[in-house]
């Protein structure tokens, strides 16, 4: 096994064993071994190491990132904190460093220029954290602050706010010309208004705009797989047909259709043809949803063997997406009954911005990847469920699904 990187970064350097700091989901295995660090922006995207371990948000560039690169990425743990600046952040190297993950990704933080910090302090701290990472073998793909309004609390909302900004950017580049360990995610420049210095409208869902909605998240993800594309491989063999490590034993013609709530105007079929040319795709089609967050799903048969209490297991599912105007998350949930918790590949929790960018064109083959979980006590079956959610009742939709699975990666020995 081994993982394909940067020249001269030791391809040992980004495997790990196991994860020093225990947290579900940490679990060891296939697949590149990694933790993110920063602020909200990344702490609310859910996973391992957050109060949602068992959820991706589709607000996460995380869940996007690893969707272009199949499932490749196996999270150790989220340790993005809400408020998080790069000097809090540098008295939690420590923490960070005892997690055995050899890729970090770092979204930087704009907090302490909207809290008015020293360039100067920025800076030192930047480079204290970089030195620290890149000097215990880690590679570190490091995120540029992204925009924010300019007016409205924790806005950058002065000239000087905007040009350190630059400033900070600048030494991140500057600084991976000269450290092979580090890469750098323009996560600036796609998502800003060059006529204001605002984030471009929609890329934002807050007021003011400084928190990513699902199409902010996605030009995140697209910014950092362009910085890790080529340097991490091996995605975690989630493609295993039938029992014992495969959960789902049933064809998608087996699922069965229902609307949770709520009615939905929908033509589907378990034949359609994806951009692949091959017919073995479940398309949803809906035309309309009667309420916000009414929800059209296909679920599997209950799923009561193949599994026990403390078993890891992950969620995988292809999908593409043609259209999702208004449309709240495109979720593969797998329900745990008895837990009172549900894995999700692209949950719709804290929502209020639908998933327009999506109807600008199809997006081809991606895979949605849940964090490695361990099955909670209390957990009697499992049901794994396709859904669409709406965010407005205009919501409208073209979805197609392929090849969910449900690994017990206990049984299969990674």
């Amino acid at each position: 096994m081994s993982v394909s990187i940067a020249t001269g970064v030791s391809s040992l350097d980004v495997l790990s064993s196991t994860g020093a700091a225990a947290v579900v989901g940490a679990a060891a295995g296939i697949g590149a071994q990694v933790i993110t660090i920063g602020d909200s922006i990344t702490g609310e995207g859910g996973g391992p190491g957050t109060s949602k371990g068992e959820r991706w948000s589709n607000y996460s560039y995380f869940t996007h990132l690893n969707a272009r690169l199949r499932g490749a990425l196996n999270m150790v743990a989220n340790l993005g904190v809400s408020g998080q600046t790069t000097a809090t952040l540098r008295t939690r190297l420590s923490e960070i460093l005892s997690y055995d993950a050899g890729v970090i990704l770092w979204l930087m933080s704009g907090n302490g220029t909207a809290g008015g910090a020293a360039t100067a302090n920025l800076i030192d701290d930047t480079r204290m954290i970089l030195d620290a990472l890149t000097g215990a073998g880690k590679l570190v793909i490091v995120g540029l602050i992204p925009p924010r309004a300019t007016s409205g609390t924790g806005s950058f909302s002065t000239t000087a706010m905007l040009e350190q900004v630059q400033t900070i950017n600048r030494f991140a580049i500057n600084y991976a010309a000269g450290n092979q360990r580090v890469f750098v995610a323009d996560t600036y420049s796609p998502a800003v208004s060059l006529a204001s210095a605002d984030p471009r409208t929609g890329v934002c869902r807050d007021t003011p705009a400084i928190h990513p909605g699902p199409w902010g998240a996605q030009l995140y993800g697209d910014a950092f797989y362009q910085a890790l594309s080529g340097k991490v491989g091996n995605a975690p063999p989630l493609s295993y047909v039938g029992a014992p490590y495969n959960l789902i034993a049933t064809n998608l013609a087996s699922w069965t259709g229902s609307d949770v709530s709520g009615t939905v105007t929908t033509t589907d079929s378990t034949t359609a043809t994806g951009s692949d040319g091959l017919s073995d795709w479940l398309q949803i089609n809906a035309t309309a949803f009667s309420a916000i967050g009414t929800v059209r799903q296909y679920a599997h048969p209950v799923i009561n063997s193949g599994f026990s209490v403390g078993d890891i297991i992950q969620a995988a599912v292809e999908v593409e997406i043609d259209s999702a105007v208004d449309v709240r998350a495109i979720n593969f949930q797998v329900r745990l009954t008895g837990s009172g918790l549900n894995l999700e590949t692209m949950s719709e929790f804290n929502a209020a911005q639908g998933m327009t960018v999506y109807s600008s064109g199809p997006l081809t083959r991606l895979v949605y990847v849940t964090p490695a979980f361990a099955v909670p006590a209390g957990t009697t079956s499992i049901t794994p469920c396709l859904r669409v959610v709406a965010q407005t009742t205009s919501a409208t939709a073209k979805v197609r699904f392929r090849r969910p699975t449900i690994i017990n990666r206990t049984l299969a020995g990674y």
